[in-house]
């Protein structure tokens, strides 16, 4: 993503999460900025699962993200076979069983003969 892309995404990301703010009665929308409600208005704007499950892959750990929103990452990296990648977000927040699980499936898939 280049530095224009990143600058537009946001100053499109602020004016959403703005608007929303206004529309929900917040009256001090510099305040309503430090809610997880701004992140969740951020994912929820955005226009792909794909945009969102990379968005919440750079996040998680680093902000307090929504638990539905990273479950349903990992769920859409499942469905696209990306097990991998799930497995990564799964071991992020700590399921280790079910990162473990999608690990040995992605072995599997890598490992078995094609019949």
């Amino acid at each position: 993503m280049t530095k224009f892309q990143k600058r537009r995404f946001l100053n499109y990301a602020f004016l959403a999460c703005k608007n929303f703010a206004l529309k929900g009665g917040v009256l001090h929308p510099a305040k309503f900025l430090h809610k997880k409600m701004f992140l969740e208005a951020i994912l929820n704007n955005l226009g792909s699962d794909e945009a969102r499950q990379m968005a919440i892959s750079k996040l998680v750990g680093k902000v307090d993200l929504p638990p539905h929103q990273i479950e349903r990452a990992i769920q859409n990296y499942e469905a696209a076979g990306w097990f991998n990648a799930a497995a990564d977000l799964a071991l992020k927040i700590g399921q280790n069983e079910r990162a473990e699980q999608l690990r040995t499936i992605s072995y599997l898939i890598d490992h078995l003969p094609t019949l």
